[in-house]
């Protein structure tokens, strides 16, 4: 088995983009692998959405405030739309 090493002289720049490409092509995949394990027209409320998100509480609330997410009050509940969600992750 042969070992093949490949050394490259990258500047901050180069490098910063570089992750910044590998993180997004990560998020990436992550977020159509969980489209395909759910219904896209499934309700989610603001616990099932920070658990699916991996954040606080606190910040789904921030991203209420801040327009980021747009919930949907159905039967008093307060409800968030998947698909809606993960199309804004997908930006």
């Amino acid at each position: 088995m042969s070992t093949q090493l490949t050394i490259v002289q990258l500047d901050r720049s180069e490098l910063h983009q570089m992750i910044l490409e590998a993180v997004a092509e990560a998020v990436q995949s992550i977020v159509e692998r969980e489209a395909v394990e759910f219904k896209e027209d499934e309700y989610l409320t603001r616990s099932e959405l920070a658990a699916l998100l991996r954040i606080s509480l606190s910040t789904v609330q921030r991203r209420i405030s801040d327009g980021t997410f747009h919930p949907t009050v159905i039967g008093g509940r307060v409800l968030f739309s998947k698909a809606d969600i993960l199309r804004n992750v997908r930006k």
